[in-house]
């Protein structure tokens, strides 16, 4: 074989073990994906969307006593955040907290 050949092998391997790296990285990202099964309804009327209350959907009483209890656990989490994305970070991640906790306590009692 020629040199050139050599190299041009070289830089195909290369290239191709860069790629499966790249790919074994963002395949590791999968995991932390969360997947729901929500109910989907198809509307042809946009004007649902603009509506004060969605049909079906269950209004929580804004005095409800574990709604207050969340606002409590919470308050100090956005108290620090600027703004509203960063509120709803914040709350995100706590709420994946205690998931995390409830989820290993409940395999520690198996």
């Amino acid at each position: 074989m020629k040199k050139s050949q050599i190299c041009g092998y070289r830089s195909k391997l290369i290239v191709t073990v860069l790629m499966i790296l790249i790919a074994a990285d963002c395949l590791s990202h999968l995991k932390n994906l969360h997947f729901i099964r929500t109910t989907v309804y198809n509307v042809s009327d946009a004007t649902v969307f603009e509506a004060p209350a969605l049909p079906g959907f269950i209004q929580q009483s804004p005095d409800a006593p574990k709604l207050l209890q969340f606002r409590e656990h919470i308050t100090p989490l956005i108290a620090e955040a600027n703004d509203e994305t960063a509120k709803i970070v914040a709350i995100q991640r706590w709420v994946r907290g205690q998931e995390a906790t409830i989820s290993s306590t409940l395999h520690e009692a198996r």
